[in-house]
């Protein structure tokens, strides 16, 4: 069983999302074959990349963006949610319960 606080288990996963929007669907198409293995978002014109989070994924993608010319409209970095915790440590899928992951209270 895992315990922490919601932030300290999050902390465990090294990776996040990168998700860009784009202003229009040639530029995500575009995208899309530079960022292979990268999640179109439901909105549309978005895709989600699994990355670190860190200045150092944030400027390789900014870097293979310029590199290929694609304008961005907007970009976001956020960290594992307690979902991916879950099915990271326990190797479930498919469920949104937090089950056998042991939160404590934050302080």
């Amino acid at each position: 069983m895992a315990e922490g606080t919601p932030d300290e288990l999050k902390a465990r996963l090294p990776v996040g999302h990168i998700r860009l929007r784009f202003p229009e669907e040639a530029s995500l198409v575009a995208a899309q074959a530079v960022f292979a293995d990268a999640r179109r978002s439901d909105d549309g014109l978005s895709l989600t990349l699994a990355a670190a989070g860190d200045v150092g994924a944030l400027r390789a993608v900014l870097d293979r963006l310029e590199a290929h010319a694609l304008p961005v409209e907007a970009l976001s970095v956020s960290a594992p949610d307690l979902d991916e915790v879950f099915f990271a440590l326990t190797g479930a899928g498919g469920s949104s319960r937090v089950g056998g992951v042991g939160l404590k209270e934050a302080r």
